[in-house]
């Protein structure tokens, strides 16, 4: 995936509705620009489709950067969503770091994925499509218990519990 980038001013720097207006069109936001090559890539695009499909460009936006790097711009997400991530273990208890738990959950995933592993102890207690969308419920502030639609959402764009579902 590639991301459309332009600078983001701090939120906190940001006084009027429509500069925020132009803060959250700043944001980067995944677009597709090829097909996933591996399937990663296609876990990854699937979670930003769930995102999306639930209303939530912010949270699409900072997926890769979550995912990929273990870092997310705090300031993009709601305190309910905040509070949720820390709450649930994915966000260290300060600053907008991932937890060393979630990073090491994350690598673990994309190590399976990509196909440099095949250690799925490593990958903690939850099937693939679980950890997906508990983590997508968290994002998006929500009760635990909406992970279950979550959950549905995601298997319709080809996760499974151990992994991604062949293209037919």
């Amino acid at each position: 995936m590639r991301r459309a980038r332009r600078a983001v001013p701090a939120l906190s720097a940001v006084s009027d509705a429509s500069a925020v207006a132009e803060v959250v069109a700043a944001v980067e936001v995944p677009v597709l620009a090829k097909e996933p090559e591996n399937a990663f890539q296609r876990f990854l695009h699937a979670m930003v489709q769930a995102a999306l499909a639930e209303g939530a460009t912010l949270v699409a936006a900072e997926l890769p950067r979550i995912l990929g790097e273990g870092r997310l711009r705090a300031f993009v997400l709601d305190e309910s969503a905040q509070r949720a991530l820390r709450a649930r273990g994915y966000l260290a208890a300060d600053g907008d770091v991932a937890s060393d738990a979630f990073r090491a959950v994350a690598d673990a995933w994309r190590s399976v994925l990509d196909g440099s592993s095949q250690d799925l102890s490593a990958c903690g207690d939850k099937t693939l499509d679980e950890w997906g969308s508990s983590l997508l419920a968290s994002l998006l502030g929500r009760a635990p218990q909406s992970a279950d639609e979550l959950r549905r959402a995601l298997r319709r764009f080809g996760v499974a519990a151990f992994g991604m579902r062949e293209a037919a």
